[in-house]
């Protein structure tokens, strides 16, 4: 697996956009585009893009001021291993989520 970081510095960004994909460079390029121009500051967020190993040029860049990690997983997999690969690797905090039962008791509602 090999991985490029383009971007802003920050180590800790609070979200991160994980897109697997495979021969899609031009969808891609426009969800990108998307990205860079959303109202949240695009220092709060991460994108990592995660390709399969027969990925050829030319790729999809980042956007001035978007930060973008680019992994490569080796072979060719589908939608939902890119994306385990991506998720198990973005610099953002990780937090739990509660759970509903967890959300529901903290506020009274027994349902």
């Amino acid at each position: 697996m090999t991985a490029a970081a383009t971007g802003s510095p920050r180590l800790n960004p609070e979200i991160a956009v994980v897109i697997p994909t495979r021969g899609r460079e031009t969808r891609l390029a426009f969800a990108l585009e998307a990205l860079a121009a959303q109202t949240v500051a695009c220092e709060r967020f991460e994108v990592v893009v995660v390709r399969d190993g027969d990925a050829e040029p030319p790729l999809a860049g980042a956007p001035p001021g978007l930060r973008l990690r680019e992994l490569t997983r080796p072979g060719v997999a589908g939608p939902t291993a890119k994306r385990n690969l991506g998720c198990g690797r973005p610099r953002r905090r990780w937090s739990r989520s509660p759970t509903t039962t967890a959300a529901r008791s903290r506020t009274g509602s027994g349902r």
